[in-house]
């Protein structure tokens, strides 16, 4: 079974699938950029994590999010 985690970019909802987004149309997911600022509300237990600067962030098959008032955000590496 593949692991999928739903984010949301204001009303759409995106697919993480193995460290790619997805959005689902009527002819079926297409792949999407990396969607900085989508929000979900948990992440998976087993997200690794990384401290940068006193900040923590958790490592979702390769994507970076950052808790917020609102949720987990995805975000870029501050360190790249």
């Amino acid at each position: 079974v593949l692991a999928e985690l739903s984010v949301w970019q204001g009303e759409q909802e995106l697919l993480l699938r193995d460290g790619d987004f997805f959005k689902n149309t009527p002819e079926g997911l297409v792949w999407v950029e990396l969607p900085v600022g989508a929000l979900t509300k948990s992440i998976p237990s087993d997200a690794t994590p990384i401290w940068y600067l006193e900040i923590e962030y958790h490592d979702v098959d390769g994507v970076l999010f950052r808790k917020t008032p609102d949720g987990y955000k995805v975000v870029d590496a501050p360190w790249k």
